[in-house]
């Protein structure tokens, strides 16, 4: 009987936890976040592609290999 009143108490604390927490994220998805529409200048995208590219190596000038090649013929 014991063992049944503590796993009760728990799933009742835990589903309140959980309630909590999903109303929570409803409140923040409705009213914390607001859309607003930019006009961003054609200077400004290229200046954001030119830093991403930098940040991830999406575009290089020079690209060093030194990787060895090993060819070996079998006759």
């Amino acid at each position: 009987m014991y063992f049944n009143d503590i796993m009760q108490k728990r799933v009742i604390y835990y589903v309140y936890m959980l309630t909590a927490y999903i109303f929570s994220l409803v409140w923040w998805f409705r009213v914390g976040q607001d859309i607003v529409d930019m006009d961003v200048s054609t200077k400004d995208r290229i200046k954001d592609d030119e830093l991403l590219g930098k940040r991830y190596s999406m575009w290089t000038d020079k690209v060093e290999n030194t990787t060895e090649v090993v060819v070996s013929h079998p006759y």
